[in-house]
């Protein structure tokens, strides 16, 4: 249990990206997503070589596994819903006032326009487009 404890935190502190700003998730939305993020390696099988490939920066994969652990982490944290998009106001509200929301609101409205052929293939889609096109990093 603490190897994949470990292996998830190594997971969501994710790489640092010199040219965006670091923002890290409050305690609270911290807490949601690491509870969501445990149940889900358990429901989707995802694999820890493509969790580690993710962290280190590689591009998004097609690897289906790793589309339904993303769903399931925004599903269960309550910022996807039941088709996969990401709902806006609530993903809003984990960064912090001094980061410029309406720049990030731009970017989850682009990237929330991506429809895949199921939930899963959506929620990956609108992950990949936010890791490129978003002015920060998230990271914890």
């Amino acid at each position: 249990m603490a190897g994949l404890l470990i292996m998830l935190v190594t997971l969501c502190v994710g790489y640092v990206v010199a040219d965006k700003e670091i923002v890290y998730l409050p305690p609270d939305k911290l807490t949601i997503v690491l509870q969501s993020a445990m149940l889900c390696i358990g429901e989707t099988g995802v694999s820890a070589d493509v969790l580690i490939e993710y962290r280190s920066g590689k591009e998004f994969g097609t690897d289906k596994t790793f589309q339904k652990f993303i769903n399931c982490i925004l599903s269960k944290s309550g910022y996807a819903d039941e088709s996969g998009h990401i709902k806006i106001e609530k993903a809003l509200e984990i960064f912090p006032k001094n980061v410029d929301k309406d720049s990030i609101r731009k970017v989850i409205l682009e990237c929330n326009r991506e429809n895949g052929s199921d939930p899963a293939e959506t929620s990956f889609k609108f992950a990949k487009c936010f890791r490129q096109k978003a002015p920060v990093k998230i990271v914890i």
